[in-house]
Order: C-alpha cells, then sequence, then structure tokens
C-alpha cells in the first residue's frame, strides 16, 4: 500500500518519502504475494488493472525517495518486488537506498528478536536525517 500512495498520490497526497518492509510492489503473478494482488485486486482483474498496481512501473521523476528493507530469504514476498522497484527508482533519479539482511524471513519488522534490527534502526536514522 505505500509504494501505491507513493506512486499514485498526486500534489499535496503525495509523501515526501517512503519507508518499505519486504514491500509486494508487483501484482505480476510470478512475483506477486498472491494473497495481497487477491485482496487488492480480486479473483480475475484485467490486465489493465494489473499493469496499473504493478508499481515499479509507475515511477516517475516525481516519485518520494524510498528506503527498502528485505531479507533475502523471504519465502512470503519474493525479493524482485523490491529489486525491481529499487532499479525503477534509479532509472528515475529517485533517491534509494536498499538493504538486503541475509536472514530474518518475512515480517520481522520490530520484532526484537531480528538479529539485524539495532543495524536497521541505525541505517534508517541516517537515511532520514540526510534526506533532503
Amino acid at each position: 500500500m505505500a509504494s501505491t500512495l507513493a506512486t499514485h498520490a498526486e500534489g499535496e497526497l503525495c509523501p515526501a518519502f517512503q519507508i518499505l518492509f519486504y514491500p509486494v510492489i508487483t501484482m505480476k503473478k510470478e512475483y506477486t504475494h498472491t494473497s495481497s494482488r487477491q485482496n487488492l485486486l480480486g479473483a480475475n482483474p484485467t490486465q489493465e488493472t494489473i499493469d496499473t498496481y504493478c508499481n515499479e512501473l509507475q515511477v516517475t521523476a516525481t516519485t518520494p525517495p524510498a528506503f527498502i528493507m528485505l531479507s533475502g530469504d523471504d519465502d512470503v514476498v519474493p525479493a524482485q518486488n523490491s529489486f525491481n522497484y529499487y532499479l525503477s527508482l534509479l532509472k528515475h533519479k529517485v533517491p534509494a537506498e536498499m538493504h538486503v539482511y541475509p536472514s530474518g524471513g518475512h515480517g520481522w519488522g520490530y520484532l526484537d528478536s531480528f538479529k539485524f534490527k539495532k543495524q536497521w534502526i541505525f541505517e534508517l536514522e541516517e537515511w532520514l536525517r540526510n534526506l533532503e
């Protein structure tokens, strides 16, 4: 939802930045999170609807800067969601930073048990301090 807001909102509704934890970005069957796709688009979306909500295809030069975090061993949301979005942001010269932690799976968010919690908090704080 955060990347949808960042790529679809205009004017005052557009956020100043985006922070994405193991995000669902695409609605393409081969890379999406199936439940998210069905919950957002329904059981049988048209190709036009799919393309509209493939947020990696909606990035423009005015898309807000992004901080993306994921784990390389996430077996729920394919890493291609983050990789393809990051590449699209770079292509459009949108400031972006991506952190791929080697383990943690999916859904670690604010869990104290996440091995890299202190690291991601530090990295995010630094990114926010340097945001232009």
